[in-house]
């Protein structure tokens, strides 16, 4: 065994801890229903405030929605690491 083969299993745990947030993180907000009125008012917020990104004005909430369901590929990275 390498030097270079000690590292594949952190890797590959660290993968499998980062993609388990990742998806926890995406069905928690996907199912968020605020209660609380400050809640509420920080998911309005994210619906009013307009900013420029690439130029095109977007909201908040159009950049957390179109984040949410698709994996990154910098989270599918880190599996093929070890490779």
């Amino acid at each position: 065994m390498g030097i270079g083969m000690r590292a594949q299993l952190p890797f590959r745990i660290s993968s499998v801890v980062l993609l388990l947030f990742a998806l926890g993180h995406t069905a928690g907000f996907l199912s968020f229903q605020p209660t609380e009125p400050e809640a509420v008012g920080v998911l309005d917020s994210m619906k009013r405030v307009p900013f420029d990104f690439g130029g095109h004005t977007v909201h908040w909430i159009d950049l957390q929605d179109s984040a949410s369901p698709s994996p990154s590929p910098v989270l599918r990275r880190p599996s093929s690491l070890g490779d």
